[in-house]
């Protein structure tokens, strides 16, 4: 009887301690689910956090940009009426705009520089023997959004110091910056008996590249390979 009883209290005690592991291993089996699980979510948390972050630094971007827009319409029309400008236009055109990209082109147009030094600047007044331009870089043409690049061109003229004068100060007063780096002048008599100056000069124009402001795309990635994409202020050369 005692016997049978000791059975009992062994087997009582094994189904116990089966229970209990069973039990110990399906709780540790959640808990490893629950922190998964919670791991997960806290990244989760974290990507929507940065792209709604992303989202209202481009809404704030965006806001700002609105903001600007009345103050950039008021300086357009301030610079439409600008008496300055208009003294400086050339032919009747309405716009007195058209000057500064006259002023400052944003792209390398050596033809239509040198039309204008010829038949604008030195043609009316002084003889032109020769006229060229430097050699062009490879990377003409390319240049870095908002800096000056340069536009080299030489040229030999001649003609009275009256026209010659006339001629130097032509290239100054013109609407677009031109620079005379180098300069020569030889004096000889003309058939006639009057003075004549012949004038070698090296000058350079500028031009700059145009900067254009347009919405981009931006990706955000998280931990786990999810990515989400949206729309972002960006500039970019022309």
């Amino acid at each position: 009887m005692a016997q049978e009883v000791a059975i009992k209290k062994r087997q009582a005690i094994s189904n116990a301690s089966r229970n209990m592991f069973i039990a110990v291993a399906g709780a540790s089996v959640l808990v490893g689910f629950a922190i998964v699980g919670s791991i997960f979510l806290i990244q989760k948390m974290m990507f929507n956090a940065r792209v709604i972050g992303a989202k209202q630094d481009t809404a704030s971007i965006l806001t700002d940009n609105n903001k600007e827009i009345v103050t950039l319409e008021n300086n357009i029309k301030a610079l439409r009426s600008n008496s300055a400008l208009r003294k400086v236009m050339v032919g009747d055109g309405s716009d007195s705009l058209r000057v500064l990209p006259d002023a400052l082109p944003s792209f390398y147009n050596q033809e239509a520089l040198g039309a204008s030094v010829m038949n604008v600047l030195l043609d009316p007044v002084i003889t032109v023997d020769s006229f060229s331009f430097a050699s062009i870089g490879a990377s003409e043409g390319e240049a870095t959004a908002g800096k000056l690049q340069s536009i080299e061109f030489s040229f030999t003229a001649q003609g009275t110091p009256e026209e010659v004068s006339k001629a130097i100060q032509n290239l100054e007063h013109s609407i677009r910056q031109v620079d005379i780096t180098q300069m020569s002048v030889s004096f000889s008599k003309s058939e006639l008996g009057g003075s004549i100056l012949e004038l070698r000069a090296t000058a350079r124009a500028y031009y700059t590249s145009s900067v254009s402001i347009k919405l981009g795309e931006k990706e955000i990635s998280s931990g786990d390979g999810a990515k989400s994409s949206g729309k972002e202020t960006s500039s970019e050369k022309n």
